[in-house]
């Protein structure tokens, strides 16, 4: 499950990226509306390290996170 909540209301990617730089999951919110909650199903992918990248504008945020 993922969630988060940012000030600006402007297009925002969602990516998660494995360790290799392979994209695993896209996703473009071109109305949002300051929240996300979703959950993501990555069971398909190999147990590993992974990492959450939110971008808006000229801003990104990144977060690491192991799947085991």
């Amino acid at each position: 499950n993922l969630n988060f909540e940012l000030p600006e209301k402007v297009t925002t990617h969602v990516r998660i990226i494995d360790i290799k730089g392979n994209v695993v999951y896209n996703e473009t919110i071109n109305n949002f509306d300051g929240k996300y909650n979703k959950s993501i199903d990555i069971s398909y992918n190999a147990k590993g390290i992974y990492f959450i990248v939110i971008e808006q504008g000229n801003k990104t945020i990144s977060k690491k996170i192991v799947f085991d």
